[in-house]
């Protein structure tokens, strides 16, 4: 596995992230953004 893969990711301010199962939501001032992980990529 990479090393990058293992470093955390800087969330700004007025950004919310909701992770529920392999569903992703991010919301921030411009907009909103859901996507599906596939199987084999953990959160």
């Amino acid at each position: 596995m990479s090393r990058i893969g293992k470093k955390p990711i800087a969330v700004p301010k007025g950004v919310t992230v909701k992770i529920e199962g392999n569903t992703v939501a991010v919301q921030g001032p411009k907009g909103k953004l859901d996507t599906h992980l596939p199987n084999g990529i953990r959160m």
